[in-house]
């Protein structure tokens, strides 16, 4: 593989997400909370990934503990974003200590996002997982559509000679599907990518390509901007631009399109 690799985040990247967590401690449902950004905030915290598909969710015992569901229905579960390592043993053991999270926070956040997004490209719930206090401090819940003009975009990258890839947090399946719905192979996806393996990802292309530029939304990027020979920032779906990001980039664009020109140039 020789030119240019684009690399491009998932959600708040090539899809407009609809976003609601619960914080379990004051009941409190929070909408278009960046799940990643909080995660962060907190070195304990985590992002569990919950595999289960949302109508099966909707059915269960809204008065069951997380932890027995996920145990007695035996749902994957996987690791999206956190600040230090953890296991899935570790999760798991976190989220048997709990006694607080239910089963209807899972399905209250879930109803939050479907009202919002019923058409919605994909759908997940999740938890955020607390290392330190061995709880479970928010559930999560996300749907997604693409961004008007992606596909368009990406066969315009492509015809360049650009060769186009994605490296997400999200769940390989949905990743795949939004690769086939706008072009991508399917080789080229990499769902439930930690920021230490967007590092990766960009680290492996680089020994490839001549240039490799990632395009990202969130504080997860960051790593991944790093290695980069072109960061992109970009900020279509929300109108506030982190300073941390910004240092972190080298450009910042406001709409997907954009990313054509800046390709053109390192061609």
């Amino acid at each position: 593989m020789t030119g240019v690799a684009v690399v491009f985040d998932s959600a708040g990247t090539l899809l407009h997400m609809y976003r609601a967590a619960r914080e379990i401690k004051s009941s409190t449902l929070l909408y278009d909370i960046v799940t990643t950004e909080l995660a962060l905030k907190d070195p304990n915290y985590g992002i569990v990934i919950l595999h289960i598909e949302p109508d099966k969710l909707l059915q269960m015992d809204p008065n069951q503990r997380i932890y027995q569901v996920i145990n007695s229905s035996n749902i994957e579960i996987s690791i999206g974003c956190s600040s230090i390592p953890v296991t899935i043993n570790e999760v798991l053991s976190i989220i048997s200590s709990d006694t607080k999270a239910m089963v209807s926070d899972l399905q209250d956040v879930l109803r939050a996002v479907s009202k919002r997004c019923n058409d919605g490209r994909y759908m997940g719930v999740g938890i955020m997982i607390d290392k330190g206090e061995k709880n479970i401090p928010y559930t999560l819940s996300t749907a997604g559509r693409l961004f008007p003009g992606v596909g368009g975009v990406i066969s315009q990258l492509k015809e360049m000679g650009a060769d186009i890839f994605i490296a997400s947090g999200d769940k390989q399946e949905d990743v795949e599907f939004i690769a086939q719905s706008i072009g991508v192979k399917k080789g080229h996806t990499f769902g439930q990518s930690t920021p230490q393996c967007k590092s990766e990802i960009i680290k492996n292309l680089k020994r490839a390509c001549e240039k490799v530029v990632m395009v990202g939304d969130a504080i997860n990027d960051v790593m991944a901007f790093r290695e980069a020979d072109l960061a992109v920032l970009t900020v279509q779906s929300r109108n506030v631009r982190p300073k941390r990001l910004s240092r972190e980039s080298d450009v910042v664009i406001d709409h997907i399109s954009q990313i054509i020109p800046l390709v053109r140039d390192i061609l």
